[in-house]
């Protein structure tokens, strides 16, 4: 009851969880949880790593782990019936696989081959056809994904086991492999995954829409709806031309417009996807954007992949 004898009624409750994150306690948990051991175990480790083993030699194991996904890029963009670029990509895996040393130095990337790194998967394919992402999710090792990009990546990761069999299938060979191609991405993303913190008053929820953002974009891109393009060069690290609309918010106390717009939470997918503007895909509706995005691509400015056009 307040001074004038008027009862206050306050009211609590609950707020909703977005409709593209149902389980967005769980995730949250999730992302609490993976933070914290990144924090006591994993960040230190992978700094320790970054400073024990030379930057060259980083590069080539970096170089090595990527040219053995060639083989799933190739066969996505076959499914996604662009020849072109699937061409591309088997060039890149015949080139680094024999003149690079098993991978180990990316020369297809550099002159007079110039062949980009064009990063795809079973979630890009699905993207392609139609099939909407579903419920986010984050999961501890694999970080930001969706229902049907965890699926694309469960595909993925059966390519090379199924079609080619052993070492691929052997525990003894996966279990090192994949230890260190995470080790390697947690030491490359390290500045990054600091600024998230710093920068964002919830990096939860920072994290979450910058991933399902730069996932529609791909997908639109895929679809040949807009001229985004996603592509490493020759460098160790991804970077995206066009950030416009990947700012994250500013530090607290600091305007907005001041804000570092060279940060992107592209570290934050399971495997960097990239992507460039190919053939128009079947038509269908887009449905990968998240709440605040009327559909994936709609009217957002899109990554120049240096005004380079490949072939589809």
């Amino acid at each position: 009851m307040d001074g004038d004898g008027q009862q206050s009624i306050i009211v609590t409750g609950r707020a909703r969880a977005p409709s593209n994150d149902p389980i967005e306690a769980v995730n949250r948990a999730s992302f609490n949880m993976v933070q914290a051991a990144d924090q006591a175990f994993v960040g230190p480790v992978a700094d320790g790593y970054r400073k024990a083993v030379p930057r060259p030699m980083r590069s080539g194991i970096r170089n090595l782990l990527r040219n053995l996904q060639e083989p799933v890029n190739f066969v996505n963009y076959l499914l996604q019936i662009k020849p072109g670029k699937a061409a591309e990509t088997a060039g890149r895996f015949a080139l680094n696989s024999t003149a690079g040393v098993a991978g180990l130095v990316d020369v297809a990337s550099k002159p007079p081959f110039k062949l980009p790194r064009r990063v795809n998967g079973f979630g890009n394919t699905l993207g392609y056809y139609g099939v909407r992402p579903g419920a986010y999710l984050y999961l501890p090792l694999i970080g930001p994904t969706t229902v049907r990009d965890l699926s694309g990546r469960m595909l993925d990761l059966a390519v090379l086991p199924v079609a080619v069999g052993a070492p691929f299938n052997d525990p003894a060979f996966v279990v090192p492999t994949t230890t260190i191609r995470l080790l390697d991405e947690r030491a490359e993303a390290g500045v990054r995954a600091r600024e998230v913190h710093e920068r964002s008053e919830d990096p939860f929820s920072t994290v979450r829409e910058e991933y399902l953002r730069r996932r529609a974009r791909e997908i639109d891109a895929l679809r040949g709806k807009t001229s985004a393009v996603y592509t490493e060069p020759a460098g160790d690290n991804a970077r995206i031309e066009d950030v416009s609309q990947y700012k994250l918010p500013a530090p607290r106390g600091q305007n907005s417009a001041d804000s570092d717009p060279s940060w992107t939470a592209s570290r934050f997918s399971e495997g960097e996807t990239s992507v460039e503007q190919g053939d128009p895909a079947p038509s269908t509706k887009s449905s990968d954007a998240p709440s605040d995005c009327a559909s994936e691509g709609a009217g957002q400015g899109t990554a120049d992949h240096r005004g380079a056009n490949h072939a589809s």
